[in-house]
Order: structure tokens, then C-alpha cells, then sequence
């Protein structure tokens, strides 16, 4: 399961009362960037402080700003490289 599905999953328990939050620590950051591979889209570059770090390619500009949105609601510190606004 990747880390923005396991996001979604505690989110949802949460909202269901059946556990806790995992907050993450304050280093875990991620990076909103151009798409390399596809002209016009963006990507982001989730960084735990533990475990692997992961690349969600191939975002609109709306779904990479939800999914931004959603990250920083949780408590990860964002950056945003190139035109990504």
C-alpha cells in the first residue's frame, strides 16, 4: 500500500472514531514538482523521516493541489519547485 493510500485509510478511521492520527514528525516533507516525463503535469515527492520515499507522477493541476492540500493537513512541510504555484 503506498503512503498517500495509507493517508486516506488513517484519515478515514479517524473520521470513523476508530483511532488516532499518526501525526508525522516534523521532517517528514514533500516537494511539488514538473512532471519530467509529461509536459503539463506535475508530480509529488513524498519524504518520510521513516521508510521510503515515494513519487506520485502524472498529477493535473487540480488533483496536485487536493493532494497537497491533503499532506499539509496532515502536518508534512511543503515545498514547491518550479511553476507549480
Amino acid at each position: 500500500m503506498t503512503l498517500h493510500k495509507k493517508l486516506a485509510a488513517e484519515a478515514s478511521a479517524f473520521k470513523a472514531g476508530r483511532k488516532t492520527l499518526r501525526g508525522p514528525s516534523d521532517r517528514d516533507t514533500f516537494v511539488v514538482e514538473p512532471d519530467p516525463d509529461s509536459v503539463g503535469l506535475w508530480r509529488i515527492r513524498i519524504q518520510p523521516t521513516k521508510g521510503p520515499s515515494e513519487i506520485i507522477p502524472g498529477l493535473s493541476y487540480p488533483e496536485m493541489n487536493r493532494r497537497r492540500l491533503e499532506l499539509s493537513d496532515r502536518g508534512f512541510l511543503g515545498k514547491v519547485d518550479g511553476d507549480a504555484g
